[in-house]
């Protein structure tokens, strides 16, 4: 799950953050690993809050109240009034990712490691596309499972994706629509990675135009906490959004989209491509705000592969997710 923006944390910087119902504090060593750490946020002696205060010295971060420091193990690297170190005064790590300006934090109510990486867009770390922009959208009262869902319920499309809008708007342009064509699976060889993809074209006053066709491919990595979006714009080239979800309360997630493109492709013309994508992505959510997760749906011929999506979501709960979901008040 997305932490912070890369230039959020400069080097010796600290923050709080509040993710997965839990205080956990993030610095970046100002050592020449230049790495960034997260930790459970209050400090194992006294209990202070190490982001508030605290300070980061090489791998180390400094509690404001006694001035014991931890290295970026969790392990008490100093006391200054006392030699000898607490063995259970560690604090609690968690597995940190940085890449693609994103820094990521694993979460697994099992406490294991991580049992993949990441995804890399190519063009995104080569630096062969340029960033062109982001947008925070609201916190989402949600379940994460129904952006999953969403993607496998083909027959969702033209009841709230069929008008086009005006970009970054909910206004519908009269006479023309959008026709869709879905597609969903899963990795051949990597079963935590699904792609959804959608071809599309306009509809002008009942008159279809092929030449408009866009092609977008939706791969998601895990649950849906970090998803990438590859737009291909028939000779322009491509754009490629990146859409989080981060889970800071039961229900509630933070979303943000940070987008980069070929700089062949004009920034009106990006703008536009994501600002239709946010309109649309705006009708899904007055829909995921008020509804509840069907546990047992209801489903006919037709309805998409939604069972198939939640077999495969399946994977990414664990004999523990209940009780940890108990223990903090979560609903999953």
């Amino acid at each position: 799950y997305k932490v912070c923006d890369s230039w959020e944390l400069q080097k010796g910087d600290v923050r709080a953050i509040n993710i997965f119902n839990h205080e956990l504090v993030v610095y970046r060593t100002n050592d020449d690993k230049n790495k960034a750490v997260i930790m459970d946020a209050y400090c194992s002696h006294m209990g202070a809050h190490l982001a508030h205060g605290g300070t980061v010295k090489g791998d180390c971060i400094e509690c404001p109240f006694h001035k014991w420091q931890f290295a970026s193990d969790g392990q008490i690297s100093n006391i200054p009034y006392c030699d000898k170190h607490p063995a259970n005064g560690t604090m609690k790590t968690w597995h940190a990712r940085e890449s693609m300006n994103m820094v990521m934090v694993y979460f697994d109510a099992e406490n294991r490691d991580p049992p993949y990486e990441p995804l890399l867009v190519d063009e995104i770390v080569t630096g062969k596309f340029q960033y062109r922009g982001s947008y925070d959208g609201k916190d989402l009262n949600m379940h994460l499972q129904e952006f999953a869902e969403n993607s496998g319920d083909f027959q969702h499309f033209q009841p709230l994706h069929g008008h086009m809008t005006l970009p970054w708007t909910t206004i519908q342009v009269p006479g023309i629509t959008i026709a869709h064509k879905a597609d969903w699976k899963v990795d051949s060889e990597l079963k935590h990675i699904a792609y959804f993809s959608d071809t599309a074209y306009l509809v002008i006053l009942g008159k279809h135009f092929p030449s408009t066709t866009g092609y977008a491919t939706i791969t998601f990595m895990g649950p849906g906490g970090i998803v990438y979006f590859r737009f291909h714009l028939p000779g322009v080239g491509d754009l490629v959004m990146i859409q989080s979800h981060t889970p800071i309360h039961p229900m509630l997630y933070r979303t943000q989209f940070r987008w980069y493109a070929d700089p062949a492709i004009p920034r009106l013309l990006v703008s536009y491509v994501v600002g239709n994508w946010i309109s649309q992505w705006s009708n899904d959510v007055m829909v995921w705000e008020n509804k509840i997760f069907a546990r047992k749906p209801v489903l006919v011929r037709g309805d998409g592969p939604i069972p198939t999506v939640r077999r495969w979501f399946q994977q990414f709960y664990s004999a523990s997710s209940r009780s940890v979901a108990a223990d903090r008040q979560f609903d999953w």
